[in-house]
């Protein structure tokens, strides 16, 4: 073959580059993310059996007897996280949700 040469213009890929370096500096600060972000419908819906992170809490019924969601027994939540989801805790579906997201706002 001929020594054929190819010109490319890479000003897209740094200026996605730049982008990505940019949105990682706001995802590596502390912040509070809502669960809707977090546990949105893909999430659910790809790892887990139900369709929304309130039916999840509706239909573990640990709610009901606690009142709110930080006063749910973590072991019985845990069993419950187990039971219905690809995640093996609660610890567990929450760091994916974390990862994917924080992905999602880099630019991946």
């Amino acid at each position: 073959m001929g020594n054929f040469r190819i010109e490319i213009d890479d000003s897209g890929v740094r200026k996605k580059l730049e982008d990505m370096q940019k949105n990682l500096k706001k995802v590596e600060e502390k912040q509070t993310v809502p669960f809707s972000e977090l546990f949105n419908e893909s999430f659910m819906f790809k790892y887990t059996r139900y369709s929304s992170f309130d039916e999840m809490l509706d239909k573990s019924g640990l709610m009901e007897k606690c009142g709110d969601f930080e006063s749910i027994d973590d072991e019985k939540w845990d069993i419950f996280v187990k039971d219905g989801t690809d995640f093996v805790d609660w610890e567990e579906m929450k760091s994916e949700a974390v990862k994917i997201w924080a992905l999602k706002k880099i630019g991946f």
